[in-house]
Order: C-alpha cells, then sequence, then structure tokens
C-alpha cells in the first residue's frame, strides 16, 4: 500500500537519476539535475545544475543542496555509506566546481546530518568523461564508475572509442587506482556495486 508521496522541483525542469536509503537512519536520498533554481536555491549554471534531496522515513524534506559550475553539470547516482552515513553523488561537470579543476568525471561528498558538501572530485580529459555509477563498500571506500573518450585516465590507456573507468577512492577523498576496460569500440560503465562481505 502507498504510504505517501512527495514532490520537489523548480520552475524549470528536473531529472531525479538516483535513489537511496541509508542503513542508518532510513533517510531516503535522492539525486538528479535541474535547469532552473532549485527550492531556494540558485542557479549557477547555463543548462543544468545538480541536486540532492534529504527526506526522512515518514517523507519530511530535511534538506535539499544544489551544485555545481558555469556550464553544465549532472547527477547520475546516489550512494549512502553504512558505516558513517556520509552520501556521495557521481556525475560529470563541464565546468569547475568548487576548488577542482574544470570538466570531466565529479564525484561529491556531503555530510548527512546538515546537507554541506565535504568535498568534490574532478578528473579526465578534455574529452567526455562520465561517472554514472557510485557505491560504497563496507570498508568504508568509495568507488566511482563510469565512460571515458580520454585516450589515456590517470596512466591508463583506452582500447577504443571509450571504454569502462573503476576508480577507488576512500572516504578522505583520495584516490586509490583507477582501471580501464573496454574493446575498439564503443564501451559503457553505467553502475557499480561493492560486495558488503569480502571487499
Amino acid at each position: 500500500a502507498k504510504q505517501w508521496t512527495v514532490t520537489a522541483g523548480s520552475t524549470g525542469n528536473e531529472h531525479a537519476q538516483s535513489v537511496a536509503v541509508s542503513a542508518i537512519d532510513g533517510a531516503i536520498y535522492v539525486a538528479g539535475y535541474t535547469s532552473a533554481s532549485f527550492d531556494g536555491k540558485a542557479f549557477a549554471g547555463v543548462a543544468s545544475d545538480l541536486f540532492l534531496v534529504k527526506w526522512n522515513s515518514t517523507g519530511t524534506k530535511q534538506w535539499s543542496t544544489l551544485w555545481g559550475s558555469a556550464s553544465d553539470d549532472k547527477a547520475y547516482s546516489v550512494a549512502v555509506s553504512a558505516i558513517d552515513n556520509a552520501i556521495y553523488v557521481s556525475g560529470n561537470a563541464l565546468g569547475a566546481v568548487d576548488d577542482q579543476s574544470a570538466g570531466g568525471y565529479l564525484l561529491s561528498k556531503f555530510d548527512a546530518s546538515s546537507g554541506s558538501r565535504v568535498f568534490s572530485r574532478t578528473g579526465g580529459s578534455a574529452s567526455l568523461d562520465i561517472a554514472y555509477g557510485v557505491s560504497v563498500g563496507m570498508d568504508n571506500n568509495v568507488y566511482l564508475a563510469g565512460t571515458t573518450y580520454a585516450t589515456t585516465l590517470d596512466g591508463q590507456t583506452n582500447a577504443g572509442v571509450s571504454d569502462i573507468f573503476l576508480i577507488k577512492w576512500t572516504s578522505a577523498g583520495s584516490k586509490v587506482w583507477t582501471v580501464l576496460a573496454g574493446t575498439v569500440n564503443t564501451d559503457y560503465g553505467f553502475a557499480v556495486a561493492a560486495s558488503s562481505t569480502d571487499q
């Protein structure tokens, strides 16, 4: 039976791309992108900004946040740590976000209580790099998966038109390693999952 329904949006267009539920407190997080100022937060881009909204288990909105560059930025996935309740959002940015250089895949970390952004990480090349999936392991490391059109990414060589990438990060935002996988054709990485037992 349906328990409740809530909406969130703006005068523009919203695309809710991913939802995650906290194993610690049952809070619900929705991430995506919007084309206008969202929930009282100013729009920074020219095409789209990223949004993240938190509801509690009864459907009461706790907070929302909007971030991005002066260009086109999109969020595609959200995950919640079962260790410390931190929230991670993946996507791509076509401009500089926070203190990061412009463009590439995007990983942003948020505090669950306040919704404040802890850090953002971007990477890639002048080509198109998109982080479609994010997952948090039981060791609290973060795994980012997506697609790169770069000739090389973090020292790894692209085998074709586009390759799948998998990047491991610590919860503090330090990159551990990067691997690419693909063929001589076009390959996409859309999701990632971390083992709950053996890591």
